[in-house]
């Protein structure tokens, strides 16, 4: 992908702006990216009024169930909605970005399209490569340092 190769140094100039949303990218999106990438979104942390359309989607699964690590401004029931998107896993990545909610709580989702894991917060989208430790790392940091409590920094990379 043009222009979005990160090489380190001053992370102002590493960051872009795509699809209206600030993204970082720790390297080039793998060539062996699938074309269907699963993804979920936590309907409790859609922001309200907002939709999530034209995903070019297949709904694999709804899910609701008791959070047992929710924060206490956060509702005590989740809806999981998990699909898979044949969207470029960038599109994707701000479709998602543009409606999480980052009020009261703070809200993120995750997917991995190739070799690639994208953590997608409101406004913000950062990726690593899997098996990436430090990159998992930098990108748990950042949750952390907008407040998403630590306990739900915890997805895997599968």
């Amino acid at each position: 992908m043009e222009g979005r190769l990160r090489t380190g140094g001053n992370p102002a100039a590493n960051a872009q702006w795509a699809h209206g949303h600030l993204t970082e990218r720790a390297y080039p999106l793998s060539e062996n990216a699938p074309s269907m990438t699963r993804a979920y979104i936590i309907a409790e942390g859609m922001r309200p009024g907002s939709s999530l359309e034209d995903l070019e989607a297949t709904l694999v699964r709804i899910d609701r169930a008791g959070a047992g690590n929710a924060a206490p401004d956060q509702p005590r029931i989740w809806t999981t909605v998990t699909f898979e998107s044949s969207l470029d896993p960038d599109r994707l990545a701000a479709k998602l970005s543009k409606v999480l909610d980052d009020r009261p709580a703070r809200w993120y989702s995750h997917f991995r399209a190739g070799d690639e894991m994208f953590v997608v917060f409101p406004a913000r989208i950062l990726r690593y490569p899997v098996g990436d430790q430090a990159g998992k790392v930098r990108v748990q940091e950042y949750a952390r340092s907008i407040g998403v409590p630590g306990r739900q920094i915890d997805w895997d990379e599968t």
